[in-house]
């Protein structure tokens, strides 16, 4: 990514600074990673641990808002107008 950042500014596109910001974190996260191995894997569990309860919650409200748009469409009669429109 950093290459990329480079050729980017070379190229005189504006874009390289953010590619060039994360490549730095990129690089900042694998040192951590490399130097102290130990305290990321507690950090990863956590992590992974967050992202499985953003899934589910998100997964809970997309459930919710389907099944209520759903129902909608089915009470109010507009599947059976598109049923009409088919025939």
């Amino acid at each position: 990514k950093l290459q990329h950042a480079f050729d980017l500014k070379r190229m005189g596109f504006d874009t390289w600074v953010r590619i060039g910001l994360t490549s730095a974190v990129n690089i900042f996260i694998g040192l951590i990673v490399i130097l102290n191995p130990f305290s990321t894997v507690a950090w990863l569990m956590r992590l992974v641990g967050i992202g499985f309860l953003f899934s589910g919650v998100t997964d809970l409200i997309t459930t919710i808002y389907v099944s209520k748009k759903a129902s909608e469409y089915y009470v109010d009669g507009k599947a059976e107008e598109t049923d009409e429109e088919i025939k």
